[in-house]
């Protein structure tokens, strides 16, 4: 029917679309050497026709990234935090990374890219192994948080399908 190639047609635009964000996340944090931030996008590509006439004739779109080592943030805070007198401290500080560290990945894709991501929850981020000093950028950024460098980890962003370009 009419209605199924139209939801069809949707789908495989929406995944194009946030293919297309996730790339230009991806080639802007490469720039500014941020890489860490988001996974890699290896290769998108359709699976349908040989020869595609219409987007009606695309079954399928793959959209490759970067398997990312880490946790979920639940999983993150779950095993970080530690309970007891004296731990507020360890905790708050682990807290105020991770929200610094969004912070600065939105301000530079607001900033440079003129995008809004739209879908920061707690699912859509990662933490990772550091595979970054953030102590250059903490000290630009947030002059008093120079010690936020001595946490072993990095935030990773993901699933740009409801960012706002030119925002």
């Amino acid at each position: 029917t009419n209605i199924h190639h139209k939801d069809h047609e949707y789908e495989v635009k929406a995944i194009m679309y946030e293919a297309t964000i996730h790339a230009l996340v991806t080639q802007f944090f490469k720039k500014i050497n941020w890489s860490f931030a988001v996974p890699n996008l290896y290769e998108i590509f359709s699976r349908g026709a040989q020869h595609l006439s219409s987007i009606h004739d695309v079954k399928e779109v793959v959209f490759c990234m970067e398997y990312i080592r880490g946790n979920t943030l639940h999983d993150f805070l779950k095993n970080q935090f530690t309970a007891g007198v004296g731990s507020e401290k360890k905790n708050d500080a682990i807290y105020l990374r991770i929200l610094a560290e969004i912070a600065l990945q939105l301000r530079e894709i607001q900033v440079n890219l003129r995008m809004n991501h739209r879908d920061v929850k707690v699912n859509n981020i990662l933490i990772r192994d550091r595979q970054s000093s953030w102590l250059p950028v903490f000290q630009t950024f947030y002059p008093s948080l120079s010690d936020f460098d001595k946490f072993n980890f990095n935030v990773v962003l993901i699933d740009y399908g409801f960012a706002c370009v030119a925002c």
